[in-house]
């Protein structure tokens, strides 16, 4: 559901782009201005993403192992509920600082849509988390290289499609993958 959320996301700012009426300030504050963003706002991101960075390195062992079996963290003594709202803070001091530069709805697309594609090539943990970050980083990337050669189109129609593409080609991997593994097994 939200891998179509982010898709659909990005086909909505494509049909805005082609609406020649007054939409600027509702598009900027959805999707962002990425190519507008100030050399002190850079500066700020990057605080912010070293302080996450930190935050998240020091809860990553007890937060995963809260998220993966709650119960028996609890029983070791590691306090979930604490660990799952600095989480949380954590999670909304990134969405809130990103969606300055590239909007709302862009945030919720690259925080969905790599984690869904990667979660579907793989369950270990640290695979899954350095798969989804290649994944954005991708998207975005490629986006804003897209974004650059394609001035009429806002990059961030290019972002969610490329997003929406990973998670498309994943898909399709792991159901062929399944497929020969079920006709290799009836064999």
């Amino acid at each position: 559901m939200g891998v179509i959320l982010a898709f659909g996301l990005g086909v909505g700012v494509y049909l805005l782009s082609l609406y020649k009426g007054f939409a600027t300030a509702a598009t900027n504050i959805l999707f962002g201005q990425i190519f507008g963003v100030s050399p002190g706002q850079i500066t700020l991101l990057i605080v912010i993403a070293v302080a996450v960075l930190i935050a998240m390195l020091t809860l990553y062992r007890p937060l995963l192992f809260a998220s993966i079996d709650p119960e028996m963290a609890l029983a070791r003594g590691i306090p979930t509920r604490l660990i799952g709202l600095a989480f949380l803070y954590i999670l909304a001091l990134t969405v809130t600082e990103a969606a300055q530069i590239v909007g709302t709805l862009l945030v919720l697309s690259l925080a969905i849509t790599p984690a869904a594609a990667a979660s579907r090539l793989t369950v270990r943990a640290p695979v899954l988390i350095a798969t989804s970050v290649a994944f954005a980083v991708i998207a975005a990337d490629g986006g804003l290289l897209l974004g650059l050669l394609h001035p009429t189109v806002k990059a961030s129609v290019f972002i969610t499609t490329i997003s929406f593409a990973l998670y498309v080609v994943a898909r399709l991997a792991t159901t062929r993958h399944r497929l020969r593994r079920t006709v290799t097994a009836t064999r």
